[in-house]
């Protein structure tokens, strides 16, 4: 049997490596495949898989569609006044996220929205923060210490609740 130039390994033993698990083994994880089946390469993918975003912490402010042009995917709308969270999210510290249109910001069931930073709500009619598939909460939000919140018009529904660390909290006509 022909051997390869690399490897003192027979070719057709390689060939056959190659024809079962081409993808495992040019990415160097045959030898995970051995070991865990292919529950390695799923996990893999799983973890690479996992997103989240926060503002740059730079002393801007921001609004939903701004989110979207910069959270590589983890902001997309659905329309134009609906937009859907699809991982973890937090306004960094010397950041502010203003929301001043009537809208629809829908958050995925494992996500979360984390505030350091200013967050201002002030819609003409109301802003709606909810999970993206009824009776699948998302996982709520956390206004840290060094947050300071500003909710008018705003209904929080569905959701994993709201914890609270900051002093700075005004909650106007919101439920």
């Amino acid at each position: 049997t022909p051997t390869s130039p690399l490897s003192p390994t027979p070719l057709p033993c390689i060939l056959n490596i190659l024809q079962a698990n081409s993808w495992a083994y040019f990415c160097g994880m045959d030898h995970l495949l051995h070991r865990f089946g292919l529950l390695s390469p799923l996990l893999a993918l799983s973890f690479g898989a996992q997103a989240q975003y926060t503002t740059p912490n730079t002393g801007q402010s921001y609004d939903l569609s701004e989110l979207v042009s910069l959270s590589g995917g983890v902001f997309t709308t659905t329309s134009d006044t609906s937009y859907l969270q699809n991982a973890d999210f937090t306004l960094a510290e010397t950041d502010t996220l203003l929301i001043t249109e009537d809208a629809t910001w829908a958050l995925a069931a494992t996500a979360s929205i984390d505030i350091e930073g200013t967050f201002i709500t002030d819609p003409s009619d109301r802003l709606y923060i909810t999970s993206a598939i009824t009776g699948q909460p998302h996982q709520g939000m956390r206004f840290e210490d060094s947050s300071s919140v500003y909710l008018q018009r705003t209904s929080i529904l569905e959701g994993g609740g709201i914890k609270c660390l900051t002093e700075d909290m005004v909650l106007s006509h919101s439920t």
